[in-house]
Formats: structure tokens, sequence, C-alpha cells
């Protein structure tokens, strides 16, 4: 388990790595709502979510060295598919909601996550019989 302290600080990384993301998106909306409008390419999403995927997994993982959770990658991918779920709701809202709020509700969420990753004194089991 990870020390209080670090968990914190990886929790105020976390929430800066997402709101640059949305700040990052956001300046493509354009494109977005082509890409993502009826006429657009559905594999977009995917490539959109393996890219931000890599980029997270590449962030995350460095808080860790060599003892990276081995839920990582779930983590990661659900975030990512979250993230992505944001924008094209904020782009059927008009861009109503600024990229920092959106940054800010995700780097929240993600900071609930970062500290089930980051350890505690319960154990969960993950497997699925």
């Amino acid at each position: 388990m990870k020390d209080k302290t670090t968990c914190n600080r990886n929790a105020r990384r976390t929430r800066a790595l997402v709101e640059g993301a949305f700040l990052e998106l956001m300046k493509h909306e354009e494109i977005f709502r082509i890409l993502f409008s009826k006429n657009g390419d559905i594999d977009f999403i995917y490539k959109l979510a393996t890219t931000m995927g890599d980029g997270l997994y590449k962030g995350w993982s460095s808080y860790y060295g060599d003892q990276i959770p081995k839920e990582m990658e779930m983590y990661v991918s659900y975030v990512a598919f979250g993230m992505i779920g944001m924008l094209l709701k904020n782009l059927q809202l008009n861009a109503e909601w600024p990229p920092e709020k959106m940054g800010h509700l995700a780097g929240e969420v993600t900071n609930w996550l970062d500290e089930g990753l980051c350890g505690s004194d319960k154990k969960t089991k993950h497997e699925v019989k």
C-alpha cells in the first residue's frame, strides 16, 4: 500500500492529466462533431480511446514503478471511454460545459478510482467463478 501523501500527490497529478486532456479535446470540437456524426467514422471512437488509453496508462503507470497494479488496464479503459462519453454528451449539449468543468468532474471520478489502485487494507476478489 502506498502512503497517503503519495496517493494525494498522484490524485492531483491525475486531475491535471484529465483536465488537460479535455482542454485539448475541445480545441477540436468541430472535427469531433463531424467524426461522431451519423455519417462520421465509428472506428474513430476506438482509435481515440486507444490513443487516450495509451497516454493515461503511461502517466498512471509511472506512479507505480515496477509494481503496476494488474487492474491498471481495466482502469484505463474505463476512464478513456468515460471521458469520450462526457465529450459526446457535451457536444450534444452544444458544448455547454467548459473543458475545465468536464476535467474537474472526470478528475473527481478518477480520484475515487486512484484510491482503489493505491491500495487499501481490504482485500477484494476480482475472480469470476
